[in-house]
């Protein structure tokens, strides 16, 4: 499952989220530290893990 990073706008608190696609497209998500919704999204670099060597 894909893991979303989030900085929240009031507290500064950095947080990871894991959840699905289609839990994603419904989240409501909030703060842990100060249960604020003024969040943002970061980006991260994404990494594909396979089977095959390379």
């Amino acid at each position: 499952m894909p893991t979303y990073e989030y900085e929240c706008r009031e507290c500064s608190a950095e947080f990871m989220k894991v959840m699905s696609m289609a839990e994603y497209a419904q989240a409501r998500v909030s703060c842990p530290a100060c249960g604020s919704e003024r969040i943002s999204r970061k980006f991260s670099p994404v990494y594909a893990k396979t089977s095959k060597k390379s």
